[in-house]
């Protein structure tokens, strides 16, 4: 838990600018900056940690991760590269990436993640941090980004049915020609997670992406697209479900695991192409790629 300036590391860092980004929809570094001070609960930030916030923001809108206008006082736009000509120049960031079409998705980038919503938003999604609570009436995807650090993606109950394809980044996303491509095969109510994992098959002209998960109100099927790393289940039990309980209300720290409690073997299903029905909550592996589903109902939200 974030309580200093101290505690942050690069990697989470990024992570508060991407949800002040997100949160503000259209800021300056100084709202960003406020905007963590907020966040954290910490105020009179040194400045190293304000200088490391303004190269974050241009490290961002280089990459293409974040879009930038350069303005005069007077509110005028400038053309790129103008505003080395003014002495005062008012900078705004926002979001331009895929992940700007699902609220929090700020959330994912840091971490070499994209989501891609249906193009006619039929399920509405949300990204959030496992630290804040779960969101509500919600079947939660958690994923570990870091160590003890977990984001989960999240799919309303009411928009049940809801598709989630998990693929390897290709070198180039074409929103609207990848979501065809989904749509096409999956049906309309079918989004995809793009991660960085190797083991993780990548969409190809004979599949479009490693696997796909759908959840309905009390059971989830998974469908493996003859990925070369595999798909494989395992159920977990009441004693992973209530570390769930404990972390989202901040009472311990966890580690999801592909390991089963007390040491015991877990037993994992392989999914063979066809699709397999499994009930909640379950591990979910995509090559290596670990994913923990869970109804967020079940998991009490932070008070």
């Amino acid at each position: 838990m974030i309580k200093d300036f101290e505690d942050f590391n690069k990697s989470t860092r990024m992570v508060y600018v991407w949800q002040a980004v997100e949160s503000l929809g259209r800021t300056s570094p100084n709202g960003v900056i406020e905007w963590i001070c907020k966040k954290i609960g910490a105020y009179d930030p040194p400045d190293t940690f304000k200088r490391n916030i303004y190269r974050d923001l241009k490290d961002l809108a280089v990459s293409d991760e974040l879009g930038v206008d350069y303005k005069l006082p007077t509110g005028e736009l400038l053309e790129p590269g103008e505003e080395e000509k003014h002495k005062q120049v008012r900078t705004e960031y926002f979001s331009l990436q895929l992940n700007s079409r699902v609220s929090g998705g700020g959330l994912l980038a840091p971490y070499s993640l994209a989501f891609l919503r249906q193009q006619k938003e039929i399920v509405s999604w949300s990204v959030s941090n496992l630290e804040d609570g779960f969101v509500s009436n919600t079947v939660s995807f958690v994923i570990e980004v870091e160590t003890h650090r977990y984001v989960c993606l999240n799919v309303a109950r009411e928009d049940l049915p809801a598709k989630l394809v998990i693929a390897r980044s290709p070198d180039h996303i074409d929103r609207d020609e990848e979501i065809r491509k989904i749509e096409s095969v999956c049906g309309l109510r079918a989004s995809v997670l793009f991660v960085s994992d190797k083991t993780v098959s990548r969409p190809g002209e004979s599949r479009v992406g490693h696997c796909v998960v759908e959840v309905h109100e009390d059971k989830i099927s998974v469908q493996d697209f003859g990925s070369s790393t595999g798909t494989t289940l395992s159920a977990a039990d009441s004693k992973e479900e209530e570390s769930l309980r404990r972390f989202a209300s901040q009472a311990e720290t966890m580690r999801l695991t592909v390991e089963a409690p007390d040491e015991k073997p877990r037993e994992w299903s392989k999914v063979e192409g066809s699709q397999l029905e499994q009930v909640f909550p379950l591990y979910l592996l995509a090559g290596k790629f670990q994913v923990f589903i869970c109804k967020a109902d079940s998991v009490p939200s932070k008070k």
